[in-house]
């Protein structure tokens, strides 16, 4: 793959993950997300670790609380590797989770 192919390839990933960020926005808003003070309003949470590439998100349909696992989780790499879920799958779900919840 030469340089341009790859500068290429980074450009998609990175619109990818900006995407999934967005639609964790919609999700949560910017306010806080606790299941006391929103109900049975969907959280979901973005974590990018810098130091591998590599992103977990995490889905509670119902809301978050203290001890409560979420409803959905993947993580995802920049460089996906065979036990990483893909970033369009990610998206997917997460559309999925805006449609079905209204936010």
């Amino acid at each position: 793959m030469n340089r341009r192919q790859k500068k290429k390839a980074e450009n998609i990933r990175r619109a990818k993950l900006h995407r999934i960020l967005d639609q964790v926005l919609d999700i949560n808003g910017l306010e806080a997300r606790n299941k006391s003070e929103t109900g049975d309003e969907p959280t979901a949470f973005f974590w990018f670790n810098g130091n591998t590439g590599v992103t977990d998100i995490f889905v509670h349909y119902t809301g978050w609380d203290t001890g409560s696992g979420p409803d959905f989780a993947k993580r995802t790499a920049a460089h996906p590797k065979k036990w990483h879920a893909s970033l369009d799958d990610v998206i997917k779900q997460l559309d999925y989770v805006r449609w079905r919840y209204r936010v």
